[in-house]
């Protein structure tokens, strides 16, 4: 069974990393995901680096929240798939293969 995953990404002002985070949830070799990346109205440049690099993965959202909870909870509210994951600014999967992994796991009735 293919499960769909929600990656939720927060990022606020943080051109130097988003990249990074962004290239990591392009790059994995499963298929059927969605990418949430709330964007807390940057002014350094992270908004451009976002939206040169968009897909039809990707789901861009730039509005103000209040913290990072804010955040969380309106990707959460937004997300459409059977698991949510965060994957912040700056954070990236250990490599290409993770939600596979994971999905496979969740098939096979595993904890985790």
């Amino acid at each position: 069974m293919k499960n769909k995953f929600s990656i939720i990404t927060v990022v606020k002002n943080d051109k130097n990393n988003i990249l990074t985070t962004l290239n990591s949830v392009k790059n994995q070799n499963y298929s059927n995901y969605e990418h949430l990346v709330l964007d807390g109205n940057s002014n350094d440049g992270t908004s451009s680096i976002i939206k040169n690099n968009l897909s039809k993965k990707i789901k861009y959202f730039r509005q103000k929240d209040k913290n990072l909870y804010n955040a969380i909870n309106k990707g959460i509210s937004k997300s459409k798939g059977d698991y949510v994951m965060l994957l912040h600014s700056g954070d990236l999967f250990y490599n290409s293969k993770v939600i596979k992994n994971i999905n496979m796991s969740l098939c096979k009735n595993e904890d985790f």
